[in-house]
């Protein structure tokens, strides 16, 4: 029985890294991915950029995300040869 390890369940977030230039893994509990369910919302609303941190809180590290202004203008994508692949 000592051997036994709890099962939990986790939320693993892929996102693409603009300033490393990679792809990454995040792990989030419910409350950080719910958190992040808003933020992608008003992102899908408003546009801008989801920007992902990670502030220390006591003894752990909680991620945090928050839609910021885009210094960017972005333009609608049309359905073409680029935009199949995406």
């Amino acid at each position: 029985m000592e051997d036994l390890k709890r099962v939990r369940e986790i939320i693993l977030l892929q996102v693409y890294d603009w300033l490393a230039g990679r792809e990454g893994l995040i792990e989030l509990n419910e409350l950080e991915f719910k958190q992040f369910m808003e933020v992608y919302e008003a992102f899908l609303e408003k546009l801008g950029e989801i920007q992902y941190i990670r502030r220390k809180k006591g003894r752990k590290t909680e991620n945090v995300f928050e839609l910021k202004e885009s210094q960017y203008v972005v333009r609608e994508v049309r359905k073409g040869p680029f935009s199949d692949r995406l």
